[in-house]
């Protein structure tokens, strides 16, 4: 690599090495097995210098890694200016510079609340104690890196544990996900607590600036066997208009609990379990009943608008008449229990009422709700989706764009270039693009929409480039797909891309009927009769429900459910192989599917019209499966578990 000279006025930059014996050394820093300063060698890399220093941890993020030059002043004293340069440019190491590889950063979930009783912790030679209260866990894609145990509790000496020192509202405990389990033993189930949710995310927010591993872009993992504890008090609020800085509370004798947080927000609960919530801004008040719904509503802004119009009076001249309407503001929103939302958007006007009874009521948005005199209501929403819902409960959702990919595309992990709109049959397609630097795989695949098998193309990689060939012989809409892998296989969909082949008939809408949720029993063998309906529509043969498999699919989603989010993995690691070869049952292959959704039918087109769902439910050599239906906190939660005997 060519040296150059940096010239400032009359201030010539060179760089640190033509100073003095100290200088002679290379400082490795960051996610190394032992950072420090080495001795320079001539002609030695960056990559020797990371080799020297023990290698790169599990945290570490090459592709991030930089070189630090001091650039000093012509005497070769005082530094004046550093530079950075990324290792991936395989820069020469001079004497004096620093290597720095970046540490992994993750982003902390507060989403799961669980019953908290009798926790008893040891900390700096004194007992903590927690008789009841709520645990909620800060989950990343290493395991539990922070939680936080919600309830009132009490400071023991250890050589007196009969009279307390201190109290405390809260914990919040730093942790490696590897010591989480010590706070397992005084966890029960899985509840439903929005309170707690908000608490926790309010305490995290200003508690995380104080913690050993922070950076501005989230935390990162802490060492084998770390465990940090902090106390906390929630001091009264002042007044409601200052109540004053951070999470505050109050209870009152009555048993009210007013809370104020630090964005403004206050929040009064009552001993009839009502909770009402003031948001500053817009919105006027929140109310959540114990029955699970959720009503908010905005304020009311009412304008009055004036119209002139001249009115003739059969006279010579003219009398003038003045005629006013109100324009009324209105959004209010209701969360049923079993999912639904019910939303009134903005209103520009009053809705309109017919006599027959037919009434009709716009959105600023582009969304509009119809209510029919027979009970029919027509939602349309912002996204084009047409939802009619019929007084037995019954609903159809007829989708804008056919066959579109249901969920958000990451496309921020890959570049697609943009296929055709169509080729001809038997004509090759292309699929190519550059991979983002964290990206371990990819699998690029196709299907015809709606009933077709999925086709896996052969992916070429040189380096972060990617490229694959397809050949339709067959005439439809077919659907290109690209999903990668990232580490701890993390699995993401970047592109969904349709491509017509020939010239096919029209593909008609895609509409669901939606039944209200029939129980557990009767949505797994809703999954079932879908699973091989769609397998007899290609010729495959249907696979047989087996009693192993239902319960094994069972575990997988009390685990899901445990953890609070769709995962193929356990709070402690484990997936669904491990459980059918500890039980040693007779499969020599096995797949899952997992997601979560607002109704099963749209859980299962939503499996369908993704590539790696979709072949699992039709690959040929299945025999046997196994299927878990639950609803859980709003959402209907599935596990469908295909193997081969």
């Amino acid at each position: 690599m060519s040296k150059s000279h940096l010239i400032i006025r009359t201030l010539i930059l060179v760089p640190i090495f033509a100073g003095c014996q100290q200088s002679e050394q290379v400082t490795v820093s960051g996610a190394v097995a032992k950072p420090g300063t080495y001795v320079y060698q001539p002609d030695k890399s960056a990559n020797s210098y990371l080799e020297g220093a023990g290698g790169l941890t599990e945290e570490a993020l090459l592709d991030s890694a930089y070189l630090v030059r001091g650039l000093v002043d012509s005497s070769g004293k005082e530094i004046i200016k550093s530079v950075t340069i990324p290792l991936s440019e395989h820069p020469e190491v001079l004497p004096g510079d620093e290597i720095k590889v970046p540490t992994r950063v993750y982003d902390v979930r507060l989403d799961t609340v669980r019953v908290l009783r009798d926790v008893r912790l040891v900390h700096e030679n004194r007992i903590l104690k927690i008789p009841t209260g709520a645990l909620v866990s800060g989950w990343t894609e290493r395991g539990v890196l922070v939680a936080l145990l919600l309830g009132r509790g009490k400071v023991y000496e250890m050589v007196d544990t009969a009279k307390a020192v201190w109290a405390f509202h809260y914990l919040y405990v730093h942790l490696h996900p590897d010591e989480y389990s010590r706070l397992k033993g005084f966890s029960g189930n899985v509840i439903d607590s929005l309170e707690a949710l908000e608490d926790a995310h309010a305490i995290h927010t200003r508690t995380r600036t104080q913690l050993d591993y922070v950076r501005p872009e989230g935390l990162q993992l802490p060492d084998t066997g770390y465990w940090r504890v902090l106390l906390g008090i929630l001091l009264t609020p002042r007044s409601a208009s200052f109540p004053g800085s951070g999470l505050r509370r109050r209870r009152f004798e009555d048993g009210r609990v007013w809370t104020t947080f630090p964005n403004g927000r206050q929040r009064w609960q009552y001993p009839d379990g009502r909770v009402e919530v003031i948001l500053p801004g817009g919105v006027k008040k929140e109310t959540r009943f114990p029955d699970g719904r959720v009503v908010s509503g905005y304020e009311q802004q009412v304008s009055r608008l004036t119209d002139e119009s001249a009115v003739r009076n059969g006279v010579a001249g003219r009398a003038m008449e003045q005629r006013t309407s109100e324009r009324v503001t209105k959004i209010s929103a209701e969360v049923i229990p079993d999912g639904t939302i019910v939303t009134r958007k903005k209103e520009e006007n009053e809705p309109a009422i017919q006599p027959d009874g037919y009434r009709i009521v716009k959105g600023e948005d582009g969304s509009s709700r119809e209510t029919f005199p027979d009970g029919r209501e027509i939602e349309r929403n912002r996204f084009g989706q047409k939802i009619t819902s019929w007084p037995d409960g019954r609903k159809e959702v007829r989708m804008p764009v056919a066959y579109s990919y249901p969920g958000p595309l990451r496309t921020d992990l890959a570049v697609v270039n943009s296929l055709p709109d169509s080729v001809a049959a038997g004509e090759e397609l292309t699929v190519s693009g550059q991979l983002h630097s964290e990206v371990e795989d990819i699998s690029i695949a196709a299907f015809l929409a709606p009933d077709g098998s999925v086709i896996k193309g052969a992916v070429r990689r040189q380096g972060r480039r990617f490229q694959a060939r397809f050949r339709f012989g067959e005439v439809g809409h077919c659907r290109v797909q690209v999903q990668v892998v990232l580490p701890k296989a993390r699995t993401f969909t970047v592109s969904h891309q349709a491509v017509v082949v020939g010239n096919p008939e029209k593909l008609e809408d895609e509409v669901l009927t939606i039944v209200p949720y029939p129980g557990d029993e009767a949505a797994e063998q809703f999954l079932i009769d879908e699973i091989n309906a769609a397998r007899r529509r290609i010729g495959r043969q249907a696979v047989l429900p087996h009693p192993n498999l239902m319960h094994v699919a069972r575990i997988r989603l009390e685990e899901m459910l445990a953890l609070g989010e769709v995962s193929h993995f356990s709070l402690s690691g484990l997936d669904v192989m491990w459980h059918v070869t500890t039980r040693r049952l007779p499969f020599s292959q096995v797949s899952e599917n997992v997601a979560n959704g607002y109704f099963v039918e749209t859980m299962q087109a939503s499996w369908m019209l993704s590539a790696s769902h979709r072949s699992n439910i039709l690959a040929r050599h299945w025999t046997h499966v196994g299927v878990a239906v639950a609803k859980d906190r709003g959402m209907v939660w599935g596990v469908q578990v295909f193997a081969r005997q």
